[in-house]
């Protein structure tokens, strides 16, 4: 009696396999995509979560005085004491307008909302706020894949959807085309043996 073989892989394997198979069956359809990022470091994702929680004012001056040196522990500034003369402690972080300003040459692009990148409780944190979430990039829980969605209808067409459900997929995030994790709910159809036939025949 022959026992089947389940084979286990970690979530962040499972997850690059996937997108790599879509990538792979979207470019054997001219459609034009690369992997943006795999991983997103937590040194990265703390220090853009931060910058965007001073300039959204989640973030109190005092907190900000409260660091050493004005730095966090990875070696971040983000206050200095000329930058807050006559700022009571109270006062949000982004009515400080060089705080704000450092804020936003240490943030993302358009300092956009970035999850964190150490867990609540972690010294490494502070001075961001406790209520935000580790970012599924850091543990490898999901992975930015830009695509010419255009090719497809647009990038919330059907035909898209469809598409990246079938490689057991799903993008959460309604303002982010390029975001995708795994599906749980979704085991993945005929986007894996497309992929096993490309590979067999290139």
């Amino acid at each position: 009696m022959k026992k089947s073989i389940v084979l286990s892989l970690p979530i962040a394997l499972r997850l690059k396999f996937r997108v790599k198979g879509l990538s792979y069956f979207l470019r054997s359809q001219g459609v034009n995509c690369n992997i943006n990022l795999h991983y997103r470091k937590s040194t990265v994702a703390h220090r853009w979560s931060t910058a965007h929680s001073i300039a959204v004012g989640k973030i109190a001056m005092r907190s900000l005085r409260e660091l050493k040196d004005g730095c966090d522990l990875d070696g971040n500034r983000w206050f200095s004491d000329e930058w807050g003369v006559g700022v009571p402690d109270d006062a949000k972080a982004s009515d400080c307008e060089a705080v704000l300003g450092n804020a936003r040459a240490l943030g993302a692009n358009d300092l956009a909302y970035a999850e964190e990148g150490y867990e609540a409780g972690d010294p490494r944190r502070f001075p961001n706020v406790p209520d935000i979430p580790v970012s599924n990039h850091v543990c490898g829980r999901a992975i930015d894949l830009n695509v010419d969605w255009g090719r497809l209808g647009g990038p919330w067409s059907k035909g898209a959807n469809e598409l990246v459900r079938q490689f057991g997929l799903k993008r959460p995030y309604a303002d982010e085309a390029w975001h995708v994790e795994l599906d749980d709910e979704k085991k993945p159809g005929f986007g894996v043996f497309h992929l096993i036939r490309w590979v067999t025949k290139s």
